[in-house]
């Protein structure tokens, strides 16, 4: 659809998906051409020329994440959010996906590494931002969303929800090869909130977000 912010919006093209659906969506802040698509499995599915018709990129396979969360957990992609050349997907697990577009093409960013092991003992995969228990114990992370615009050192916020544990938490650093959970908040059942955050020497004071 195109303009939706003025007086009628209309269809400028359509796309099938056979029998698959798309739980999350997110359409690119820059440029407005591509974006992406949870199917709640394993796939992230790119899509580009989204104002005229609509074509598929490769699918982002994501079932090497399976563990994440728990051992013999599944990866189930249910939401994405975007911004130029980086984006973000939650697996209803305990951290979040980094994805990458090089040359027009969308790929999981190895660059991004994560220390220690999955809970099946294994090392976490390039491209997984691992969140540590210390920070906050929420393992099913399903919503996230990028902040619009820079921080003052060129890195973006990501915002991440578990609506399952209640919890909230932030992500500094996105886009980069060292993104990392800077805090998390907590809602109890009595209606209050608890907040927590991560030691200072995993941010720099500049990066650092308020209210945590």
């Amino acid at each position: 659809m195109k303009g939706v912010s003025g007086r009628k919006a209309h269809q400028t093209a359509f796309l099938d998906l056979s029998g698959s659906r798309a739980a999350a969506t997110a359409v690119n802040r820059v440029g407005g051409d591509d974006g992406l698509l949870c199917d709640t499995g394993e796939n992230v599915v790119p899509v580009r020329t989204i104002r005229t018709g609509i074509q598929l990129s490769p699918v982002i396979d994501a079932s090497q994440f399976d563990d994440e969360g728990g051992d013999g957990f599944s990866f189930a992609c249910s939401g994405v959010a975007m911004h130029g050349t980086f984006a973000l997907v939650t697996g209803d697990s305990q951290g979040l996906l980094q994805l990458r577009r090089r040359h027009g093409v969308w790929k999981i960013d190895r660059r991004v590494q994560s220390s220690g092991v999955d809970d099946a003992g294994d090392p976490h995969q390039p491209g997984w931002i691992n969140f540590r228990e210390s920070v906050t114990p929420a393992t099913t992370f399903d919503t996230v969303a990028i902040a619009p615009k820079p921080m003052r050192n060129g890195r973006y916020l990501g915002l991440t929800v578990d609506h399952t544990h209640r919890t909230v938490a932030v992500v500094s650093g996105v886009a980069s090869a060292t993104p990392r959970l800077v805090g998390a908040l907590r809602a109890r059942a009595s209606g209050t909130t608890r907040s927590t955050k991560a030691p200072a020497a995993w941010y720099s004071s500049r990066a650092r977000p308020t209210g945590f």
